[in-house]
């Protein structure tokens, strides 16, 4: 295959640079998820809640969490909040949580230095193992008075100063709870005092990444803000993966049974689950940011026929690939990170597609699809060892949700009816289905899992349509495979 392309431009990019903030005083600016409304929700609900509490906004992985709590973050500065962004993943390496607390808040205070300094001194204790090991003490009293002694009498000896050892311990630890209980509301009374200190808005300290951190490094962060820093004047906001974070707690207590969503109540006070992504935009803002443009731009004026509602319309190469994009990834559900990926691997494919095999843009898209999430399949796809009825039905499990009767969703069908007509034509002679374009019995609908309909006459339709085009005769799916195959899978 001659993978220079004079006729087709390559790509702009691979991987999407993050999304930044080109305009501070409107942070929300390049903003493709309109989420701007749910930036003001937030901000109203501090506000006008103004004591301390701990607010959790819930979002999967890859839902866009990070971008729209950066902007987020900037708005509410705008606003004239006190803000604190910490990174508690890129932090975990810190043994002790109140360590990288302190230091954020170190830098709102710098102004009060001699002030924090005092504050700091109260968390000392805390930073420390409240309860001793009573080894250490146990074992240099016992080789003390050991010493010399012989060894018959060492497990009594051993007992007995462990019995005394134990109560000392014990009777220290009680006569120190009062102590420790008064450190911790002056702790929280020299904090109140230096917030107080701020604007009369609160104090927002947002954390991210909770749920990437070590289990036990989030869930001892977690027991800090509601035991130390639970007073009036911050709110404390948790950007996480509840379901991720659940895990972590679980992995913390080594219990695959305990109610880890119950537990983080606790903590949290106020959750918000932030809105699915609109894919649309999502996948018209991937296409020009990563320069599928510039290589659609040569096909502008080709287009394709696609069957619909009884007759042929044409199409335009960009409008197949968007429609397709769209219709894919939304009854997948795939998460913002994941259709940038897919992206990215297309990107990627179109710039090495030598400039005489057709483009069909949406069977690059299913194939690339296929690879990343059904490897199996794929490979057999590849091997060509699966025969057309099993690559039929194969197909009809993965995309249950055909339609052409959908306007929305009618340019499915007929990407599956290429991709079986294609593959047809990968297989060796002897091994193409000759009557393939004769309808049959042999794929039972009603086996396939969750598929909701079928319309096998369009099917058929677009398959015999097929047949007729010159340019489909000899074309097979092994010329796209050949390509994709080059491209590495980003984990």
């Amino acid at each position: 295959m001659n993978n220079t392309n004079s006729n087709q431009s390559k790509a702009s990019c691979l991987k999407l640079e993050e999304v930044g903030i080109s305009d501070y005083q409107n942070p929300f600016g390049n903003c493709k998820l309109n989420r701007k409304q749910e930036g003001d929700v937030l901000t109203s609900l501090i506000n006008n809640y103004k004591d301390g509490f701990t607010m959790a906004i819930n979002g999967s992985w890859g839902s866009g969490k990070t971008t729209f709590i950066k902007m987020w973050q900037q708005d509410l500065k705008n606003k004239g909040h006190e803000t604190i962004l910490l990174n508690a993943w890129e932090n975990d390496f810190v043994s002790e949580p109140l360590v990288a607390i302190l230091g954020e808040l170190e830098q709102v205070f710098s102004s009060q230095k001699s002030n924090f300094e005092k504050f700091k001194e109260r968390a000392i204790p805390f930073m420390q193992n409240l309860g001793k090991s009573i080894l250490p003490t146990l074992t240099s009293v016992v080789i003390e008075k050991l010493a010399g002694e012989s060894a018959k009498d060492f497990i009594k000896e051993l007992a007995k100063e462990a019995i005394q050892v134990t109560v000392n311990e014990f009777s220290k630890e009680i006569s120190e709870y009062q102590v420790q209980k008064a450190s911790i509301a002056s702790f929280r009374e020299a904090l109140s005092e230096l917030v107080a200190t701020l604007d009369k808005k609160p104090l927002v300290f947002i954390i991210d990444e909770l749920d990437r951190c070590r289990p036990n490094y989030a869930v001892e962060l977690l027991e800090k803000i509601k035991h130390f820093f639970s007073v009036d004047g911050i709110v404390f906001v948790l950007a996480i993966d509840k379901e991720q974070l659940s895990a972590s707690v679980r992995g913390h207590y080594g219990s695959d049974t305990l109610n880890a969503e119950e537990y983080l109540r606790r903590f949290i006070d106020l959750e918000y689950t932030l809105k699915e992504p609109h894919i649309e935009s999502f996948c018209n803002y991937l296409y020009d940011k990563m320069g599928f443009a510039k290589f659609f731009e040569t096909l502008e004026q080709e287009k394709f026929e696609i069957y619909r509602f009884g007759h042929y319309v044409k199409e335009y190469a960009k409008d197949i690939f968007l429609l397709t994009a769209i219709n894919l990834f939304s009854s997948k559900r795939l998460k913002l990170r994941q259709i940038e990926k897919l992206y990215g691997q297309i990107t990627s494919s179109l710039s090495l597609i030598d400039k005489d095999i057709p483009i069909y843009a949406d069977i690059l898209l299913y194939l690339a699809y296929i690879k990343l999430y059904r490897p199996i399949f794929y490979n057999k796809i590849v091997g060509t060892i699966l025969t057309v009825k099993d690559f039929e039905k194969g197909l009809l499990e993965i995309f249950p949700n055909i339609n052409s009767d959908d306007p929305r969703r009618s340019i499915d069908i007929h990407c599956i009816s290429r991709l079986v007509y294609f593959y047809n034509n990968s297989l060796l002679p002897h091994m193409r289905k000759i009557d393939l374009l004769i309808p049959s019995n042999e794929i039972q609908i009603s086996s396939i899992p969750n598929l909701k309909y079928f319309n096998s006459e369009a099917f058929y339709k677009y398959l015999n349509h097929l047949s007729q085009e010159e340019v489909s005769k000899d074309f097979s799916l092994k010329q796209i495979t050949d390509v994709l195959d080059l491209i590495p899978v980003t984990p």
